[in-house]
């Protein structure tokens, strides 16, 4: 007779967060900053017309466009991303996003050949942004 694996065929379950708050970290999510409302960019139609913000808050926290800021990521939990916030914006469907441009060190970047920088670097700035 095989023996029977009971329940391997099961999900593991996340356990359940409180809402308002990050299931990873726990903290409370970010909203958008008390008295900013928003502004839209002449020109857009339809689903296109993000509402625009300057400003983001968690508690005592706020992070404005043009600020720098760390990223936490899953995937990397020894190695925190850093990025320039660039936009903030809310979609037609209430998601909060950001298009961020990425600071690199040194060792993350590829080359052909060994670059030798003037001064010590700590950070480089990625040509290329995303949206999160």
């Amino acid at each position: 007779m095989i023996p029977s694996a009971q329940g391997s065929d099961k999900k593991k379950k996340r356990p359940r967060c409180k809402p308002g708050f990050n299931p990873v970290t726990g903290r409370p999510l970010w909203t958008w900053m008390t008295g900013d409302e928003g502004y839209r960019r002449p020109g857009s139609k339809g689903k296109a017309k993000k509402l625009f913000h300057r400003s983001i808050q968690r508690g005592n926290e706020v992070l404005n466009v043009g600020d720098c800021a760390v990223f936490l990521s899953t995937a990397q939990v020894n190695r925190p991303y850093v990025g320039n916030v660039e936009t903030m914006w809310e979609t037609y469907n209430g998601s909060m996003m950001v298009k961020v441009k990425w600071f690199y060190h040194p060792e993350e970047i590829e080359t052909q050949s060994k670059v030798n920088l003037k001064y010590q670097v700590s950070a480089l700035v990625a040509p290329k942004t995303s949206v999160l």
